[in-house]
Formats: C-alpha cells, structure tokens, sequence
C-alpha cells in the first residue's frame, strides 16, 4: 500500500499562549490513522529549555513525541525548539463533531509555526529518527539509515525568522514536497519571529537519504525527520525488516 500525505492545518501566530486551539479538522479521520504535528517555537523556557508540551485533540487521543532538538545559545527565546508528535487514532476524529487538536506549551510562548497532517498507507510507526541544529544561512542532516522503496522521509525544519526554509532540490530517490509550512507573522527581530517547513520524499528506490538546502536566513535552526514503512498487505512481499519504533 502506497503512502500518501495529506494536510490538515499549517500555521502560526505571534500571541503568547500555553496552548493553541486548531480549527475544526477539514475532514474525518478514522480509527487507526496516523497523525503527525510539527511544531516548530521560540525556546521560550527558563535558560532557553524547550516550552513545547504533549498535544492534545477533542477526543482524547495519545500524541507521543518522535523527536525534539532545540537550539538555544543559552537564554529564552533566543533560539528555536522543533518537535514532532504522531498518534495512531484509537478514536476517531469528525468533522461533524467539531473535533480538533490543540498545541501546548509551558511556559506560554510567543512565536510558533506548525504543519499537521495525515498520513495513510503507512505502518504508524517511526522506524528511525533524525535530528540537528546550527547557526547559518543552510541546514543540513543526513539519514544514516539506507530506507526502502515506497518509505517515508518525513523532515521538519524550524528557522527563527519569518523566512520559511527552501526546498531540498536533489532528486535522489525520489523527489521532494515541500509545499507544507508556517510563519509566526508579525514585526520585531528575529528572536520574535518562527517559521517552519515540512519536506517529505517518498523514495523510489533503496539508499540513505540528506536534506540539505537554504535556511532563508542566518539565523537558529533545527530539524528533526521521522522514517516510516508503508503498510504492508498479505498479498505483498516484505521489502525490508527494520526495527520498528512505536510513534505513539
């Protein structure tokens, strides 16, 4: 089964708060659907420590986190903390029911930008992570993994500034989508600002995977990614036999 990608709210807003209430979902989403939120905030805590908490929808479903960096020079909201959350839908989210989901954070915060979205055709789970964090006018991380054909290279990038990221070009493997992001919006430095972008390739082939391109500014930014397997069916073969991380 092939995995496909589809957007459910991107975003951000420049309002300190401990938690923010996301619209009504665009459409259902049913039991067992995988549900990813990339965050991307001010590292508003006590000496810079990340604020971003567990989120939370209108159901009660469990988000657990895939992976989190944070990049601070070592003061709040000097820096950027990006995270990723998944959750396996143990109940089902409906539009008729105005269901929603909420980020959170403690303490409040200013700056923030996000991306949530659903994931289909995947096995819910994360087999391998990925993570960095710098100082410039690029981001870079490289896989370690070799990945699969038809997987999910699912990268979250954060930048403190208005700037979204650029889209990785190369082509190996597949192509990527970059065309999911979110800004803080608003005036003031870049310590008052956040972007974030979400570039994803499902491969095409087998072989270890980089994602590599312009900040859009030179300033902090960091990046996490999830892998993930397509979900296998009885008539298919087994392409590979990773470890399986649970995503939620």
């Amino acid at each position: 089964m092939a995995i496909t990608v589809t957007v459910i709210v991107q975003g951000g807003n420049k309002t300190s708060q401990t938690s923010t209430a996301l619209g009504t979902v665009p459409t259902d989403y049913a039991i067992g659907s995988l549900i990813l939120i990339a965050i991307a905030a001010d590292n508003a805590g006590t000496s810079g420590v990340s604020s971003i908490s567990t989120p939370t929808d209108t159901k009660g479903n469990t988000y657990s986190p895939i992976k989190t960096e944070n990049r601070t020079s070592g003061s709040a909201l000097d820096g950027v903390t990006v995270a990723l959350y998944g959750s396996v839908l143990t109940a089902a989210l409906l539009n008729a029911d105005s269901d929603h989901l909420t980020l959170n954070f403690s303490p409040a915060t200013l700056a923030k930008a996000y991306v949530l979205v659903n994931v289909a055709g995947s096995s819910g789970y994360a087999y391998a992570t990925d993570n960095a964090s710098g100082s410039g006018t690029t981001f870079t991380s490289n896989v370690s993994v070799s990945m699969g054909t038809g997987d999910l290279y699912f990268g979250v990038v954060g930048n403190e500034s208005n700037n979204q990221p650029a889209l990785d070009s190369d082509t190996s493997n597949g192509s990527w989508d970059g065309s999911l992001g979110g800004q803080s919006g608003g005036t003031g430095g870049d310590g008052t600002k956040m972007s974030v972008a979400v570039e994803y390739k499902i491969t095409t082939g087998h072989g270890t995977q980089t994602l590599n391109a312009a900040t859009g500014a030179n300033t902090d930014w960091a990046l996490v990614a999830g892998l993930f397997a397509p979900l296998l069916v009885p008539s298919e073969p087994k392409a590979h036999n990773y470890p399986q991380l649970l995503a939620h």
